[in-house]
């Protein structure tokens, strides 16, 4: 069984707080952007509301279909870890853009890379 000192414990536990206070911001961000899109659809409903009655009232044919506008969806979230120096980095890391093709490594979440026993880059912090 292996040993960790009390200083080891205090440095785990201290990381794991601040990977969680910096994953409940980018999730109040992400709650934001979504809210965003919520309300970007409900504008966009009103206004296709208003051109089919204007449409009805006009007594002209309705169109077959209405567009609506696009509202732009967020790109997948992914994070790059480097092989050679066990490193996970956000993919606007500066270091990130730095790894060789060779040494990328793609994960879906932190915690998958945290579990390949990658360390977290202060990107992440």
């Amino acid at each position: 069984m292996v040993e960790i000192g009390l200083d080891q414990v205090v440095k785990n536990v201290s990381l794991s707080f601040t990977l969680a206070r910096k994953d409940i911001e980018s999730l109040r961000l992400r709650v934001s952007e979504l809210t965003g899109a919520l309300n970007q659809m409900a504008e966009a409903q009103k206004s296709m509301a208003a051109r089919l009655a204007s449409y009805e009232n006009s007594g002209k044919s309705k169109p077959s279909i209405i567009l609506a506008p696009r509202i732009s969806a967020r790109r997948p979230v992914f994070f790059l870890g480097a092989a050679s120096t066990m490193k996970v980095h956000e993919p606007s890391c500066p270091f990130a853009k730095n790894v060789l093709k060779s040494n990328k490594v793609v994960f879906r979440s932190k915690s998958q890379a945290f579990r390949k026993g990658y360390r977290p880059c202060q990107c992440l912090l």
